[in-house]
């Protein structure tokens, strides 16, 4: 490998994750750095602490804040007086401001574009004549996999609501651009311009401000560690085979083997102009799922393969059809054990606020509880966790895989009409434990919907909760909970008496990638259609003269 000894760098967010590595690794091959940082003093404590690490050359810290004009100023000052040669300037220093309102800088501009694009062309822009003057010299940019949703028409977010992970995207998205734009007027100077994505790196400082729920997903992918990271932009510094001129994907086979798979946009890149006309958009979408152009193609290749088996399955059993299914859709899905009501079925509030109204109606289908089926006896799959002791687990159905049982609606008429009025709920039924049952640990293969519980009736005379991947939720009257039962879970109830709660499935369509959503309303369908829970369906019914149930 070539040394960098004796060359100077200027590495730009080097205190933690990729940057710090970066450092690791440049310091360890020779070279002097020229560390920017924002904060001044945890790059002081850096900087000494690469020195123990590595016992490199002699680094200088400097502070800069890339969303500030008057500070880029500054530190370009700083550093042409450090140094009369430059070898690397490196951009790496990067926001993304997740959950955190839209903000500006000092100049009026949103701190994402600010920082992540106009810090990266003014830095640039200005050590450009000593870069010339060192050549041959290299940029290297820290570009994403994610970019994605520029809109030339609203850098700003002031037209759209603003998103913190829109802005990162679009922010990497410009950067991949100003990447190329460099590269072509520098193109024979002697100085390379290159750009590197670290892949999906989840430990680091970028995503502090990140909602835990799309944390969850993005540790759910795997991902790669900082120094992973790290080490193509490393190997991009140090290596003398790579040109202007591999920006491209048809030049760029080396340089996109190196990179681990380099999403370029599918607009043509105009090498008249620094930033095209025309908007670029990429495959990756920051939005409620995570998708890239490689798991698009496994996608379709899947789908051809159910597709071409689909009949065959179907006739011998079609719930492994729908297995199938579900694991096509982990590929896409990530999410936590728990996710916020609120947020992800804010619809939930129609039946929290008429609890109450539910009540009534639950109390009068116990006055005959023994006729209410066991889950086993609806479904004989069940018997492994509902007849497992002398516990009954009942289940009164009012809804099976979007087919409504309209003997059981008409004892329950308010709770039916409410539930109607909800088309996401593809399941729902009243599941009522006696006291002392416990439902051993198991877990649901049909990934495509997610587990809604109101709590109806709770008994207070002993701890009464279900664990799903180890976390314990305890059920409160009028409260409810969602939980993706494909996780490992159980419930207790270890009072004396019957707990109940409104079990629903709801579809995923707000968290699912488009071309998904449609195949699986058609999943629903299908097995509506089976024989099998036709059958379900029909030891599902409850007689309608239970006493006190309502008439319709």
């Amino acid at each position: 490998m070539d040394t960098m000894k004796g060359k100077t760098v200027v590495l730009t967010g080097p205190t933690s994750g990729i940057g710090k590595e970066i450092a690791i690794g440049l310091t360890g091959l020779g070279a002097n750095l020229i560390l920017g940082c924002h904060d001044i003093d945890r790059g002081r404590a850096t900087a000494i602490e690469i020195g123990h690490r590595t016992n490199g050359p002699g680094i200088d810290v400097l502070g800069v804040d890339l969303s500030s004009t008057h500070s880029i100023r500054q530190f370009v000052r700083a550093v042409l007086e450090r140094c009369t040669r430059l070898d690397v300037l490196l951009n790496n220093a990067g926001v993304s401001r997740g959950s955190v309102p839209r903000a500006t800088n000092a100049d009026g501009v949103e701190i994402t574009f600010a920082t992540n694009v106009m810090g990266y062309f003014l830095l640039t822009q200005a050590l450009l004549p000593r870069l010339r003057g060192s050549s041959p010299s290299r940029i290297v940019n820290v570009a994403s996999t994610f970019a994605s949703d520029l809109d030339l028409d609203d850098l700003m977010f002031e037209k759209r609501p603003y998103e913190g992970m829109k802005a990162y995207a679009q922010s990497k998205a410009c950067d991949r651009l100003l990447t190329w734009a460099f590269a072509r007027r520098l193109e024979g100077s002697g100085v390379t311009v290159n750009a590197m994505a670290p892949g999906l790196v989840v430990d680091t400082g970028l995503y502090r401000h990140t909602p835990p729920e799309i944390m969850a997903r993005l540790r759910q992918r795997g991902g790669r560690t900082a120094e992973q990271g790290a080490d193509t932009a490393v190997w991009r510094v140090n290596c003398c085979g790579l040109t202007n001129r591999a920006r491209n994907a048809q030049d760029g086979m080396q340089v996109r083997e190196a990179c681990r798979g380099y999403l370029h946009c599918h607009s043509s890149f105009s090498p008249e102009i620094g930033f095209p006309a025309a908007r670029a958009r990429s495959t990756m979408s920051p939005g409620p799922y995570l998708p890239c152009r490689r798991h698009e193609m496994v996608a379709l290749i899947v789908i051809a393969a159910v597709l071409a088996v689909g009949m065959i399955v179907w006739v011998v059993e079609p719930f492994l059809y729908a297995f199938l299914f579900s694991k096509l859709i982990e590929l896409f899905v990530g999410n936590p054990p728990y996710m916020s009501v609120e947020q992800v079925f804010p619809e939930s509030r129609l039946l929290r606020d008429n609890w109450r109204v539910i009540r009534e109606e639950v109390d009068r289908i116990l006055e005959n509880v023994e006729a209410i089926p066991r889950f086993h006896e609806v479904d004989p799959l069940q018997t492994l966790i509902s007849a497992r002791d002398d516990k009954a687990w009942r289940t009164f159905f009012l809804k099976g895989f979007g087919a409504w049982l309209p003997k059981n609606c008409e004892q329950v008429p308010r709770t039916t009409e409410l539930l109607k009025q909800l088309p996401l709920i593809s399941t729902a039924m009243f599941s009522i434990i006696d006291g002392g049952k416990h439902i051993p640990p198991h877990v649901g293969f049909f990934k495509s919907v997610l587990r809604y519980h109101l709590a109806i009736l709770v008994p207070q005379d002993a701890p009464v909760y279900i664990v799903v991947d180890g976390k314990e939720y305890h059920w409160e009257e009028g409260k409810d909970v969602l939980f993706d039962d494909t996780y490992r879970h159980e419930v207790w109830n270890k009072s004396s008496s019957r707990r109940v709660v409104l079990f629903c499935d709801l579809l995923r369509d707000n968290t699912l990638p488009p071309f998904l959503r449609g195949l699986n309303r058609l999943m629903f369908r299908l097995l509506r259609s089976s024989r099998k829970l036709q059958s379900a369906a029909r030891r599902a019914e409850v007689a309608r003269d239970l006493p006190g149930a309502s008439r319709a």
